[in-house]
């Protein structure tokens, strides 16, 4: 739909023809994934600087809305794709929200030494320490297999995002 700063003669104008690099799976609602042709110049409030996060790499994001017209409050969700801020909810004051696990550059050239994109915890770092020096281990942003450390991860069993800790046994042998 046209509006003031939209027009589709402009976007056609500035097309440059179809790219199959474009269709994404989008979270459109509750248990309803969707494609789109996610180019952002076809899209008027294609929310790049937050859908990036998703496009360029492996996330999970958590889905919220900002206010709620129903007594109880229970608009909240997470996905792994692109979404639609209507997939929490489609009333109108109850706009969806979406907070990406890991932040990846713009560039997406940034790559590790084993060929994975870099990426960087979306967590503030204050509350990190804070929780990491309460539970005597250290953060990792990435999973891995050392002793005294914790970090975001999936479980195996069930591949559901959960916390992660390594600590030494303590021998209680008693004698």
């Amino acid at each position: 739909k046209e509006n003031s700063s939209w027009k589709i003669d402009k976007v056609k104008q500035l097309a440059n023809g179809y790219s199959p690099d474009f269709i994404q799976k989008i979270s459109y609602r509750p248990f309803d994934n969707r494609f789109l042709y996610y180019d952002p110049l076809f899209i008027e409030r294609s929310r790049k600087e937050v859908m990036m996060h998703f496009l360029n790499g492996k996330n999970i994001g958590l889905m919220t809305c900002r206010q709620s017209a129903v007594e109880t409050w229970e608009h909240i969700g997470l996905t792994k794709h692109i979404a639609d801020d209507s997939r929490i909810s489609n009333r109108t004051k109850e706009r969806g929200y979406i907070f990406p696990l890991y932040l990846y550059p713009e560039s997406g050239n940034q790559m590790t030494t084993d060929g994975q994109q870099q990426r960087t915890p979306n967590l503030n770092r204050a509350i990190v320490d804070k929780i990491a020096e309460s539970i005597a281990l250290t953060f990792t942003p990435e999973k891995e297999e050392t002793t005294g450390t914790f970090t975001r991860s999936t479980s195996s069993t069930t591949s559901t995002p959960c916390c992660t800790a390594r600590a030494t046994a303590r021998n209680t042998k008693s004698s």
